[in-house]
C-alpha cells in the first residue's frame, strides 16, 4: 500500500559529518565545549534541568567565530530541510540522529528546533 499524508510514523533524518577543515575545527571546538561542561555537570549536576536552547546557548558562546559562522550556516541548512520534511509529513514525529560531528550538528540542530536528537 502507498504511503499518504495521513498516516503517521517517525522520520530520521541522519546527519553526516562533513571530511574536510570544517569537521576538524568542529571536534576541537565542540569537544572541547563537552568537555567544560561534563566537568562543571559532574560538580555542580544542573545542566539536565536546563532548557536545550540555553545548553546550545552556552555551547555558542564557547566557538571561535569563524568556525561558529560555518557551523550556523550548516545548521541552519539543517532546520531548512527538517521544516521542509516538517511541512511535507505533519502527522510524522521527526528525530535528528549523527554520528561524530554529525552528531553534534544533529544534537545542535534538535535542540535549536526543539526535536529529539540522539548523538553517537
Amino acid at each position: 500500500a502507498e504511503r499518504t499524508k495521513e498516516d503517521s510514523c517517525t522520520l530520521i533524518m541522519s546527519v553526516k559529518s562533513i571530511a574536510n577543515k570544517l569537521d576538524a575545527m568542529t571536534f576541537t571546538s565542540i569537544f572541547s565545549t563537552d568537555m567544560i561542561m561534563q566537568t562543571f555537570d559532574t560538580i555542580f549536576p544542573l545542566l539536565r534541568h536546563v532548557p536545550k536552547r540555553l545548553v546550545d546557548h552556552i555551547i555558542s558562546m564557547f566557538r571561535l567565530p569563524t568556525v561558529k559562522d560555518l557551523q550556523d550556516k550548516y545548521i541552519t541548512k539543517l532546520e531548512e530541510t527538517m521544516g521542509q520534511l516538517q511541512t511535507s509529513f505533519p502527522n510524522d514525529g521527526i528525530v535528528f540522529t549523527g554520528h561524530g560531528t554529525g552528531g553534534h550538528f544533529a544534537e545542535l540542530a534538535g535542540a535549536r528546533m526543539g526535536l529529539p536528537a540522539v548523538g553517537f
